[in-house]
């Protein structure tokens, strides 16, 4: 038995909402009753408009992303602009307004991309720029209208001045790195990041209208379909197994890769280190013909 657990890559509608149907299960159901998602009225700092609201965010604009750059938002992994859902809210000391954030939904604290459910009053979190500020008051159960995933170029944003993810926590029992086989491999941040690779270089390398909302957004659910034919499934995949998750985290590496390769960025360059060691390691030799050697003798 595996000892990954995992989330659904959902938010959850509140009962009285609509949005019904969830991601990957025959009933349309969403049995954890966890998500990643912002209400319509959290607020997002977009280049050359100033304060917008996720209800009025656009695919194509560029908001402030935690590293201090704005970045285009890609495509949303969900929209949906009628349904209603439980959010925790949190006060901070001297922020303007309160951040309500769906309770598995990833937050930099201190440094670290924890799940909202884990704030606690005197948690500190990371404005924009780079400071931190102290939890006051967490509350739960909180209802608000909307929910929205914006996705950026690094995985990252602010919101209501905030520093906070574009994804959610994966692991139950885990709130800050990604297990495989009880060994700690990458924060689930990274793992997240990773896996969307090949659809942010369809969206931002091809071209942005590939990835409208009006084009990738199921009209009744909300739910873009990478999340049903991607992401979901992977992470299912994963579940099952730590060595397919293992498989699965190289093949999704070798395109993370390219994508570094691409975009340049800075950041990579470790990380993609780390990734061709452990891909040269994973080659069996027993597979060369009887006789050769890897090195060959002069």
């Amino acid at each position: 038995m595996s000892s990954l657990c995992f989330y659904n890559f959902q938010c959850a509608p509140s009962s009285g909402g609509g949005g019904s149907g969830g991601v990957g299960g025959e009933s349309g159901t969403n049995p954890d009753s966890s998500g990643s998602c912002f209400w319509e009225g959290a607020t997002v700092d977009v280049l050359h408009k100033g304060e917008v609201t996720m209800k009025d965010l656009n695919v194509g604009d560029h908001i402030l992303s935690s590293n201090g750059n704005y970045e285009p938002v890609y495509a949303f992994a969900h929209q949906d602009k009628t349904s209603s859902a439980k959010y925790i809210e949190i006060h901070s000391l001297g922020g303007s307004s309160p951040l309500k954030v769906s309770e598995d939904h990833l937050v930099l604290v201190n440094g670290h991309n924890i799940p909202a459910k884990d704030i606690q009053v005197g948690s500190l979190l990371n404005d924009a720029s780079g400071s931190t500020v102290t939890v006051r008051k967490v509350k739960t159960g909180v209802d608000a209208k909307g929910l929205y995933a914006p996705l950026t170029r690094s995985g990252t944003l602010l919101v209501n001045g905030i520093q906070a993810s574009s994804y959610i926590s994966l692991q139950k029992h885990l709130p800050v790195n990604l297990e495989l086989g009880g060994w700690s491999v990458m924060s689930q941040h990274m793992f997240a990041h990773i896996l969307l690779s090949p659809i942010r270089m369809v969206c931002l390398g091809v071209s942005s209208k590939l990835c409208a909302s009006e084009l990738i957004i199921h009209p009744e659910t909300g739910y873009a379909w990478f999340v049903n034919t991607v992401a979901y499934p992977v992470v299912e995949a994963v579940e099952q197994s730590w060595i397919g998750a293992v498989v699965l985290l190289m093949m999704f590496g070798i395109v993370w890769m390219v994508e570094c390769l691409i975009v340049r960025a800075f950041w990579c360059g470790p990380l993609v280190a780390i990734f061709s060691i452990g891909w040269l390691l994973s080659i069996d030799r027993r597979t060369l013909p009887a006789g050769a050697s890897k090195v060959k003798d002069d």
